[in-house]
């Protein structure tokens, strides 16, 4: 599974963003460009079991519900650092027509990411 997601997000600081510590929670939505592929020996349990060797792919995009909550040092000098916790939500139809034993595709999850700032 290769996911490529492009975020679009909105955050609210609670006690500004002048402070020298600023937590934030916020949220947003991700266009995720994906592609999942299936490549190995597979069991065709129609035809008595005989085993055979195949490749499946199917892609596409699709628009996912994205929450972030965060906080950032600093803020002097034109320079912050802090960390930001992420949800990712959604899933994805795959095309039964080609092959694939499920029809759906989670792209959800979590992520944590170190962060940087710079103004200028």
């Amino acid at each position: 599974l290769r996911q490529v997601p492009v975020n679009f997000t909105a955050r609210v600081f609670p006690f500004g963003r002048d402070a020298s510590v600023q937590p934030y929670v916020g949220g947003g939505v991700a266009m995720v460009n994906w592609r999942y592929s299936e490549e190995g020996e597979f069991i065709d349990f129609a035809n008595r079991g005989e085993i055979f060797r195949d490749r499946f792919v199917d892609e596409g995009n699709t628009v996912v519900p994205l929450a972030v909550a965060g906080i950032r040092f600093g803020g002097r000098n034109g320079v912050s650092v802090g960390g930001e916790f992420r949800y990712q939500g959604g899933k994805a139809d795959l095309d039964r027509s080609l092959g694939f034993a499920g029809d759906e595709l989670d792209l959800g999850g979590y992520s944590g990411l170190f962060t940087v700032q710079l103004r200028f």
